[in-house]
């Protein structure tokens, strides 16, 4: 059967995964193994991603770089106990009041006895505050960078016919002609990873690490500090940050090569609810390693309990028309979707409130945004800092292409419409209990909009 043309044309996550799971029928553990490791993952996420990526055209963050390459004083307080580190990102972080908050560790941060953040944006740890890191590790991320281009290139030299049965494993359909990621690719990254892992083992020791949560368990260093963990019999956390179906690269349908699972691959995935964690338990209950546990969405119960009351109305009150919110996503060009004309020759008497993903959000990009929606009227464009949550309860009606921002609509009580026929893989169980509804053309769209307006004036 044919998949597909070329690695170009993938239009779903859920081709990707069964791209992947082809892949994986005649896939053993020797093939994958690197320094006594089995590397599969790392391999397996590298294609999936640059699939994914060649669908998304995503400005790219600059970390600023910081002139601390030794602990400071601060040190000192680290020895006391057991520590757990918090991964995170600027990504994840939100503002209120000069306070910033992470929307996915907050409420662990919170329950932790002597937290240590790592922010994945500049690489540097800081103490239960985000005030001032106490240290800066980018200097040695580029050492081991250029260090493991060269010994990547030496290793796919060496292994050879190892890495040249992993690219034709990735032409599985006569109509591929050629590997999503070569072989020299994978070496590097292989490289890099297994080499930052030493160095976490060192650095792990030195700030007495003994619990880890992490928001992107799949990135470089999360794969470098899973494997740390691994050998140093740490507790590694990935905790929930978004979408988990069974169509996720990352979370769903894993091939199970052995009863001791993935060393690079965390112990325990933190989920929000039962349809996030059904997917890894179809393959972790395989293992004895991996697990799901169902731990709530923290920022969700933090934002009704503690931080609602706190948010400034003022400066979000726009005028008498109901508010629709829309979510955008970086993987989706907005000005070739139906959503766009639809906006602006609706006559729809409603605010369209434009929320950007915080990888959109740019001053570039918002004066993109600005100047193609100029004609229109009621549009306001709204930056990812601000509280997801509050412009939720402000809304009569959520638009979404198939982003996990449905989860925050169902916590706030907001029904949600998904907009791409990509959401229909990612939250078939939201749609099905009628916590979200598909609305793929102009029509029928008008039609739930008009409803969600008159059952807000009753």
């Amino acid at each position: 059967m044919t998949l597909v043309k070329d690695h170009h044309k993938f239009k779903s996550n859920k081709e990707i995964l069964s791209y992947l799971n082809n892949m994986e029928v005649n896939l053993t553990q020797d093939k994958v193994l690197f320094f006594g490791v089995n590397f599969w993952p790392v391999i397996r996420l590298h294609i999936a991603f640059s699939l994914i990526q060649k669908n998304q055209k995503i400005e790219k963050l600059k970390n600023s770089v910081l002139d601390q390459s030794i602990i400071s004083k601060n040190h000192a307080s680290i020895k006391e106990g057991k520590t757990q580190l918090l991964i995170t990102h600027d990504n994840f972080f939100i503002e209120i009041e000069g306070k910033k908050y992470d929307r996915v560790l907050e409420k662990i941060k919170k329950n932790s006895s002597s937290p240590i953040v790592f922010n994945l944006a500049n690489n540097s740890f800081y103490l239960n505050n985000y005030d001032e890191p106490f240290k800066n590790i980018s200097k040695q991320i580029f050492f081991i960078k250029g260090l493991s281009f060269f010994l990547g290139v030496l290793l796919n030299v060496i292994k050879i016919s190892k890495f040249r049965s992993l690219e034709k494993l990735q032409i599985i359909d006569s109509e591929v002609s050629k590997p999503v990621v070569k072989g020299r690719k994978m070496g590097i990254r292989i490289c890099y990873i297994f080499l930052l892992s030493k160095y976490l083992n060192y650095l792990f020791r030195e700030l007495n690490i003994k619990h880890i949560y992490q928001a992107m368990y799949y990135d470089n260093f999360g794969l470098a500090s899973g494997l740390t963990s691994h050998n140093l019999g740490l507790v590694n956390n990935c905790v929930q940050h978004g979408g988990q179906s069974e169509n996720n690269p990352a979370f769903g349908s894993w091939k199970v090569m052995s009863n001791d699972g993935y060393e690079v691959l965390p112990d325990y995935f933190l989920c929000w609810d039962e349809a996030s964690s059904k997917s890894i338990d179809l393959w972790s209950s395989l293992t004895s390693k991996h697990s799901s546990k169902l731990i709530g969405y923290g920022w969700m119960e933090l934002w009704k309990t503690e931080l609602n009351d706190k948010f400034n109305l003022s400066s979000n009150t726009l005028n008498q028309y109901p508010n629709v919110l829309i979510t955008l996503q970086p993987s989706v060009k907005l000005k070739e979707s139906f959503i766009s004309s639809f906006i602006q020759s609706s006559e729809l008497k409603v605010n369209w409130i434009l929320r950007l993903h915080p990888r959109q959000d740019s001053p570039a990009f918002l004066l993109t945004l600005k100047k193609y929606f100029s004609d229109s009227e009621n549009i306001y464009i709204k930056s990812s800092k601000e509280p997801l949550p509050f412009l939720m309860t402000n809304s009569i009606l959520h638009l979404t292409f198939f982003s996990s921002s449905v989860y925050e609509a169902k916590y706030c009580n907001l029904k949600s419409v998904i907009i791409d026929e990509r959401g229909l893989d990612y939250f078939p169980e939201l749609i099905e209990n009628g916590d979200a509804e598909i609305a793929l053309e102009s029509q029928k769209l008008k039609e739930i909009i008009q409803k969600a307006i008159y059952d807000d004036q009753k």
